[in-house]
């Protein structure tokens, strides 16, 4: 079964903070042009624009990823520890807590030395972004240079016989 390439995909960057991942409002989206992964980012309200371009030899990793929104438990509990009196605030933190169970999020992470590239996407793109990842993957290992022969181990006998 021959595997499906796909060149470019987009979706909403994001961004870590700390040890969560989190999307940021705007538009990324990656393409793998020749032997560079190219990065066009532009953030909400076009406050940010970017562009990077990475040599797909310098890829470390893709990782393809689907977890809870942390931020919607921790503010639901903060909200229920601080709202203990007024019912209807507590009320507030019991959604967010259950939002947290209901709701999953979904990226793609690129690896590349000093740059770290967050695409968050649907649901419904996940074969897309899979086959991009196995695209990238591929190009990668394509641009590795081969590896040196191992050193031989036999010369110092030769130099024995010799004398």
């Amino acid at each position: 079964m021959a595997q499906r390439t796909v060149q470019e995909i987009s979706g909403q960057p994001g961004k870590i903070a700390g040890a969560f991942v989190s999307p940021v409002g705007g538009q990324i989206s990656l393409r793998v042009i020749d032997d560079h992964l190219r990065a066009q980012t532009k953030l909400a309200w076009g406050l940010e624009t970017k562009e990077i371009l990475i040599k797909c030899e310098r890829i470390e990793s893709v990782e393809v990823t689907d977890g809870r929104i942390w931020s919607l438990l921790w503010t639901g509990l903060g909200i229920l520890l601080v709202a203990t009196v007024w019912e209807s605030v507590m009320l507030f933190g019991v959604i967010f807590i259950v939002a947290f169970f209901l709701i999953k999020q979904r990226w793609l992470i690129v690896y590349s030395g000093r740059q770290t590239l967050i695409l968050f996407f649907k649901e419904s793109e996940m074969a897309n972004v899979r086959a991009f990842a196995q695209t990238l993957v591929a190009k990668q290992k394509r641009q590795m240079p081969p590896a040196a022969p191992p050193p031989r181990q036999d010369s110092s006998r030769n130099l024995e016989k010799k004398r």
